[in-house]
């Protein structure tokens, strides 16, 4: 045996016992014992036991009193919980609690009851997956369950195959329904999202919640309908900003000493340079241009104007100076207000009888102009008033669950109503904003076209080249509320839908499309009467009444987890109008559909092996429309009502109604009702990859030997 450096060879070449640690001396020769675990210091064995997964952490404090008093050190649980998560719940403070000093905090109790709440997500998801009944109570336990959530939703996405160990994985996740697993992730991830977006909105119609808020977070809301799939949210939103904010120092070290007016031209200079605000004029009128988050993440960072002032006048307020949005028609800029009792110029300022502009008075104003424009020009007639296109299918006894796009004419914002938004309000803005001597003392900016200063009376002539009066300048240029940016984004969102709708998807997908439809739905609901403070009771109800009817056709075809959300948020509004009893029982409605045991349907009959042909997964085509689609259900005969048979001609078929119908999962991701004779096996991709992001909601995983999908629903078809 060799020597090694804990021991001592005798003559003989023998190890010595180690059951000693003191040395001692026999026959004339002199051992020494090799140290043991427990002689290496504290310090030491923190850092080795640092390298544990904290599971092993319980089973070291019964080592010794010694190891469970290291096993049990605050500094060693407070490295776990800072390397084991990322994300917390806000209520928690963790920020702030890592700043405090050892001792102060309970850290084990901590890490077990984070690791509590993931252990919860889990087992909630596992049980979504494992039946259709009672899921929508169960994505409302993962939102109580709080923001933490997300992280163990998050993992539960990962599926990279780029990664080395993809074939481990890849089997792993086979047993854990890959697809389902990944669909119902996302799916309660988008429903944490969305409940926080709209409590976000919900805080603009309480007076006492209105200084909670800030424009980056009521604009971050928008991308909180998208973000389903990646880890974005506010707090990325917020860091993105931050870091503009220190690349404005960074290239301008003598900042603190510039004026104000210096300072904020430096920063739209800064913006205009490294591209962050401002779109190629090709996408003007894209989608995504209308939501601050994607503005923030991709590289070209394009966005329209209303998106470009918000991320103007958020690293602004980084940097000290007081900018704010303009409540300007058709084309947001911003205002620059210098500090009180100062000019721009940093030079003191004489004081008049006037009211002073403060975030409190701004935040009540209520101002919304019409939808903005990337040209300044102005046109009262700009919103759309698109007809309905939507068309419903009625070759061969198909039935599609039309989708209720923007440009539903139920959609069309009509001109009475844009100018009764326009001038609503117009007296608390005045309170608010004092005299037009102030307004002089402004800056005005529009960062996304220009690095100069636009003077004032450049935006006076505009007003009065639409025919507004003096009367109105005071609303016009001053500035706008946090609530009505939100209301032009709505807007806004909604106008870029129609364009999509009118051309076709091209790259925008559809379930980017959906979702932003239904976040501008959700917006203008939820801030519908608080926007029109001039507008009646009766209008207002009117309105809310138009928004809700879409969002709950959006809500039941894609968002069915959401219907917490209405009864919690949308309901109370309707408590005194005759629309509140219908409404409440369509939330009743779909609760009770939720729980109720789905009814079986077995195979084991005749009539079922004679006519029901195809099973639950199996991939087709229209035999006239050509989409591709997979099984989710059948019936032995047609099952819809007269009205539906007759509407779309399935007695012209030459079997009529006395044929199998199949439930079918389109690739457009609508559920069809297809004749028997209408399916077709030709022109089948070996992978329909164009189901795959969608196929979840139903199936397991896609089976390659089998070409069909594994089917998730079996508590409904026991025998596919």
């Amino acid at each position: 045996m060799a020597p090694t450096a804990c021991s001592v060879i005798d003559t003989e070449g023998k190890v010595p016992s180690t059951s000693s640690k003191q040395s001692r001396s026999e026959k004339g020769q002199t051992y020494q014992s090799a140290p043991s675990f427990e002689d290496l210091p504290d310090e030491v064995l923190r850092i080795i036991l640092s390298y544990l997964q904290p599971a092993f952490l319980p089973c070291i404090e019964q080592i010794s009193k010694r190891f469970q008093l290291l096993a049990t050190d605050e500094i060693l649980w407070r490295d776990q919980c800072h390397a084991s998560f990322t994300i917390w719940n806000p209520e928690r403070r963790i920020k702030a609690k890592f700043k405090e000093p050892i001792g102060a905090i309970r850290w084990k109790d901590v890490f077990v009851s984070r690791q509590t709440t993931d252990r919860m997500t889990t087992r909630l998801l596992d049980s979504i997956l494992g039946t259709q009944r009672g899921r929508i109570s169960k994505f409302h336990e993962v939102v109580k369950l709080g923001y933490e959530t997300k992280e163990t939703l998050l993992r539960h996405m990962q599926v990279d195959d780029s990664a080395e160990d993809v074939l481990c994985r890849r089997l792993v996740y086979q047993y854990q329904m890959i697809l389902g697993i990944l669909f119902y992730a996302k799916a309660a991830l988008g429903h944490l999202h969305r409940t926080i977006a709209v409590r976000e909105w919900m805080k603009l119609n309480d007076e006492s919640t209105l200084c909670d808020t800030s424009l980056e977070r009521v604009l971050g809301a928008f991308d909180m309908f998208l973000f389903q799939e990646k880890a974005g949210d506010f707090d990325d939103i917020s860091k993105s900003l931050d870091g503009i904010a220190s690349l404005v120092r960074t290239e301008t070290p003598n900042l603190d000493g510039m004026t104000t007016r210096e300072k904020a031209l430096t920063v739209v200079r800064v913006l205009q340079k490294y591209n962050f605000i401002g779109v190629e004029e090709h996408y003007t009128r894209a989608l995504r241009n209308n939501f601050i988050g994607f503005a923030l993440r991709d590289e070209k960072h394009p966005s329209l104007p209303l998106v470009s002032v918000g991320i103007f006048c958020a690293v602004s307020q980084r940097l000290n100076i007081d900018a704010r949005p303009c409540a300007f028609p058709f084309h947001v800029h911003a205002i620059i207000v210098p500090e009180e009792g100062s000019t721009l110029d940093c030079r003191p300022m004489v004081k008049e009888a006037s009211t002073v502009l403060t975030p409190q008075s701004q935040a009540s104003g209520s101002n919304m102009a019409d939808e903005e424009q990337v040209s300044p020009a102005i046109d009262r007639d700009m919103i759309s008033q698109t007809e309905p296109n939507g068309v419903r299918q009625t070759n061969g006894g198909d039935r599609e669950h039309t989708i209720r796009t923007a440009s539903d004419g139920a959609w069309r914002i009509h001109k009475r109503d844009q100018e009764m938004t326009i001038r609503a309000g117009v007296n608390d803005a005045r309170q608010a904003n004092g005299k037009s001597s102030e307004r002089s003392s402004w800056m005005y900016l529009d960062p996304f076209s220009s690095a100069d200063e636009v003077s004032l009376q450049s935006l006076i002539s505009q007003l009065r080249a639409i025919g507004s009066s003096v009367d109105d300048d005071e609303q016009y240029l001053s500035p706008a509320s946090n609530r009505d940016m939100t209301i032009r984004t709505g807007l806004n969102i909604i106008r870029a839908v129609q364009a999509v709708t009118a051309r076709g998807a091209g790259a925008v997908s559809l379930q980017s499309k959906d979702s932003a439809f239904y976040a501008a739905t959700w917006a203008l609901t939820v801030l519908s009467g608080a926007s029109l403070s001039g507008s009646s009771p009766a209008m207002i109800a009117a309105r809310r009444k138009q928004y809700i009817t879409h969002l709950i056709t959006q809500l039941q075809t894609h968002f069915p987890s959401d219907i917490c959300l209405v009864e919690q948020y949308l309901l109370p509004f309707f408590s005194s109008h005759e629309e509140y009893p219908s409404l409440e029982q369509t939330i009743q409605a779909i609760y009770s559909t939720d729980r109720m045991p789905k009814e079986i349907k077995s195979r084991g009959s005749d009539e079922a092996d004679q006519y029901v042909l195809y099973k639950i997964g199996q991939v087709f085509r229209h035999r006239t429309q050509r989409y591709l689609a997979v099984v989710t259900g059948w019936d032995y005969r047609c099952a819809q009502d007269e009205d539906w048979i007759a509407y779309n001609g399935v007695d012209r078929l030459p079997k009529g109604r006395n044929q199998t119908f199949y439930h079918a999962l389109a690739e457009d991701n609508i559920i069809r009702y297809v004749a028997n004779e209408n399916i077709t096996f030709k022109d089948i991709p070996a992978y329909p990859e164009v189901l795959m992001s969608i196929a979840g909601r139903y199936f397991k995983r896609w089976d390659a030997d089998a070409g069909k999908f594994t089917s998730n629903i079996r508590d409904e078809y026991p025998d596919d």
